[in-house]
């Protein structure tokens, strides 16, 4: 049998690791979209009119102060562990999803938090096999002698792995937003 050329063979694992590849990022956008929106517990409407939602093509503005003619509709604050880039995004997403225009961001801050915790010790157990050689003696029978053979055997039984007390110490990073949704006539289309 001839083996397979490079190229088919690489071919044939495109064919497989483009749909993988695909499944696991739209996974993994699927699983960023939910945290963002379980960001929209955050904001707080400031106003009793409601404004439709932003496509999502339409590109929302971060400023850092507010225009003249702007009008507040609401304000996001939210503090995450998952850094800078993702509490923009949640503000963005959070603008697009009340209809805004703009976002004005009144503070965006990080920093970190040291942390130290005792953990118990503990005992961890598993099954585990073993192969054992050796040489058994085979007693005499009738008609033939006893003598010496190799004999393998599993040997079944539990293993144990025991971890002492210990204290992990490390550091939170936090970020924290505090951002207003604005509706500015200039930014809204017609």
């Amino acid at each position: 049998m001839k083996p397979a050329s490079k190229s088919r063979t690489l071919s044939r694992l495109a064919r497989c690791g483009i749909p993988f590849a695909a499944a696991l990022l739209s996974s993994c956008a699927a699983l960023h979209r939910a945290a963002l929106r379980d960001t929209e517990v955050y904001f707080r409407s400031e106003t009793l009119t409601h404004y439709p939602p932003k496509p999502q093509e339409f590109q929302i503005p971060l400023l850092d102060s507010r225009p003249t003619k702007s009008t507040n509709i609401g304000i996001f604050r939210f503090t995450t562990e998952r850094g800078e880039k993702f509490a923009i995004e949640s503000a963005v997403h959070n603008a697009r999803k009340c209809g805004a225009d703009a976002v004005h961001v009144r503070k965006l801050e990080s920093w970190a938090e040291p942390y130290s915790r005792f953990v118990p010790a503990q005992t961890t157990y598993a099954p585990s096999s073993q192969w054992v050689s050796g040489s058994v003696w085979i007693p005499p029978r009738p008609g033939s002698p006893g003598h010496w053979a190799r004999q393998n055997t599993i040997i079944q039984g539990v293993r144990a792995w025991y971890t002492p007390a210990h204290t992990e110490s490390g550091w939170n990073h936090y970020t924290h937003i505090d951002a207003q949704m604005l509706r500015v006539p200039v930014l809204t289309p017609k």
